[in-house]
């Protein structure tokens, strides 16, 4: 259960930290440099529009956050059960978590106003849920409701229902839709300020 802090749950955890910490922490970087070389500019006036550099950068953030999740798996290989699910989570968690991170390298301007938002935002939507959700059976209900819409939570479900002998589709599908829609929100998010940025 979500609530017994054993050797799954932490399991659970250390995955989607990993993922969390590759997508936003390398991610931004990806466009801070672009910016900060002024090679952006001349990616939008060439022939690749905006869609196809978003595109780009998305591909090199998530081959970063797979080469983290592949290690996480080595080292939790004993405790996975369910892999489909286990590999849906890290492809639709390491995709949300690089949306997030290019969402944040188009917004934000420098590295460092980039760790002000981590405290300020990050932490609180998107670390702090999964903490929550480890404490379900100690959380009024109310607060639970609100903790299970959250993708962050979703993702150290969809972690710990890998981890299980039996996971219907009812216990996984809702949360795999629920990471990306949310994913698919932000890139459509990320697509539309680097347009505006190509004007």
């Amino acid at each position: 259960a979500l609530d017994s802090m054993g050797p799954h749950s932490w399991a659970a955890l250390s995955m989607t930290m990993m993922l969390w910490m590759l997508g936003l922490g390398l991610t931004p970087q990806l466009l801070f440099e672009e910016k900060r070389s002024h090679t952006l500019e001349a990616l939008l006036l060439s022939p690749a529009h905006g869609g196809h550099v978003v595109a780009g950068k998305a591909v090199a953030g998530l081959i970063y956050c797979m080469i983290g999740a592949v290690l996480i798996f080595i080292f939790n290989a004993a405790l996975v059960v369910q892999w489909v699910i286990a590999i849906l989570a890290a492809v639709f968690g390491a995709l949300l978590a690089v949306a997030i991170g290019l969402l944040l390298g188009v917004l934000l301007q420098t590295p460092q106003s980039m760790r002000i938002w981590a405290i300020a935002v990050i932490v609180p939507f998107f670390v702090l849920p999964v903490v929550l959700s480890f404490m379900a059976m100690d959380l009024p209900p109310s607060v639970n409701a609100v903790v299970r819409w959250f993708p962050s939570a979703a993702l150290s479900r969809l972690f710990i229902l890998s981890m299980t002998n039996q996971a219907p589709f009812a216990e996984w599908g809702p949360d795999t839709a629920l990471i990306a829609g949310a994913t698919m929100a932000l890139l459509v998010v990320v697509a539309w300020r680097v347009r505006i940025l190509d004007r």
